[in-house]
């Protein structure tokens, strides 16, 4: 069993239709993905940075189960003001997403989980200095549009306006 996403490469798609079995990625997994491989495949971040990154994600990413404790009142009061801290530093996750972005390292990685239904965001720092090719936050702005052009199922918000709302927070839903 492999995990292919086909929007990462033109030999996704092929390898899709020839195979018997297939394996969902997890939402935290492939929002990782979607922003990292671009990334290693164009040699823009190396395979051995040391990868860390966030993921906000609404509770119904949690499951059923997770679902049925924020829906039933039962999570403390705390959690339902503000996200809950979900560190696991052996998440089910991390063998994919190392493997599919071809990582030496696995990334240290912090799911959070947000006191609200649906919806996701997921951060990945990167240090210039620590990068083989001098890269600006507006070459960063321009070259996920340009991976992703032909790829209907793949949006990528411009740059200059970004997914801010008018007082200049982040809204993962």
């Amino acid at each position: 069993m492999d995990l292919w996403i086909p929007e990462l490469n033109k030999q996704q798609r092929e390898r899709i239709k020839d195979t018997k079995t297939l394996v969902q990625s997890g939402c935290h997994a492939t929002g990782f993905i979607m922003a990292l491989y671009p990334l290693i495949a164009e040699q823009v971040v190396p395979l051995d940075y040391p990868v860390f990154t966030q993921s906000l994600t609404g509770y119904s990413g949690g499951g059923k189960k997770l679902i049925a404790v924020y829906e039933s009142g039962e999570i403390p009061e705390a959690n339902l003001r503000g996200p809950a801290l979900c560190f696991k530093p052996h998440h089910k996750h991390l063998a994919e997403m190392q493997k599919v972005t071809g990582l030496q390292y696995p990334p240290f990685f912090t799911p959070i989980v947000g006191p609200f239904y649906q919806g996701m965001m997921v951060s990945i720092p990167l240090i210039s200095r620590m990068m083989p090719k001098k890269i600006t936050a507006g070459r960063f702005g321009r070259f996920w549009p340009k991976y992703y052009q032909s790829e209907p199922f793949v949006r990528v918000l411009p740059f200059e306006s970004g997914p801010f709302l008018d007082n200049g927070f982040l809204s993962p839903a």
